[in-house]
Formats: C-alpha cells, sequence, structure tokens
C-alpha cells in the first residue's frame, strides 16, 4: 500500500512572522495529489506557507504572497518540495589493527522499508 505523502499548509496575515497552525487563519492538507485549496479566502493580502512537510522532505519555507482583491479570484501557487538526502562516509579497518585501513571492501546499503532499524 502506497503511503500518503500530504503536506499541511496555512494561510497567515501578511504582517505575521510566526507560522504554526495556532497562527493561521486557516489550514488545509494537500490531496493524494498534492494539491490544496482555501475557500472563501477574505478580501485582503495574505501569506500561504507550508506549516508540516510530507515525511522524507524537507519543508518549504517561502513565503508566498497572495491578495485578494476580487470576488471569486483564484490564485495558483505552487509548493515544490525536495527530498532530505545525505551522504554515507564508510571505512574499512582491520579488527585487530584498526589503523590499518582495508581496501577494496564491497559495502550495500538497504532501505529500512519498515522503520524498525533492523535488516528482515
Amino acid at each position: 500500500m502506497e503511503k500518503h505523502l500530504s503536506a499541511v499548509i496555512g494561510i497567515f496575515k501578511a504582517e505575521e512572522t510566526e507560522f504554526t497552525k495556532d497562527t493561521a487563519l486557516m489550514t488545509t492538507t494537500s490531496a493524494k495529489d498534492g494539491s490544496f485549496s482555501f475557500a472563501k479566502v477574505p478580501y485582503g493580502k495574505w501569506i500561504v506557507r507550508e506549516i508540516e512537510q510530507p515525511k522524507g522532505f524537507v519543508l518549504d519555507e517561502k513565503a508566498y504572497e497572495v491578495n485578494i482583491s476580487k470576488a471569486e479570484q483564484v490564485v495558483e501557487i505552487e509548493i515544490v518540495n525536495e527530498y532530505v538526502h545525505g551522504n554515507i562516509r564508510l571505512t574499512k579497518v582491520d579488527a585487530e589493527y584498526p589503523d590499518n585501513k582495508l581496501t577494496g571492501a564491497t559495502f550495500e546499503v538497504y532501505k529500512d522499508t519498515n522503520e524498525n532499524g533492523k535488516i528482515d
């Protein structure tokens, strides 16, 4: 079963500096296809910002400025999330002489699909 990767998005007053669920005018959770919407946003200037990123992704901290100036106006915003990634550095050493680095070793890296910290 594929996990649902959802983000929580908030809409905030234009002068807001703290972006949390508590300070948001409204919040929504992105759909399975990544789309999200806010209905009946009042006239004025607002900030749209991601509050919680999907698991495995970096939070988009960009503040998207929105100006609602007419009835039934639709504003399109695209929030792009980057995967969390890092590097792995391994060194093979002699068990009896740890200062002696060994060459030619082959390592395999596995994804912990059930996240229990063990190779299953």
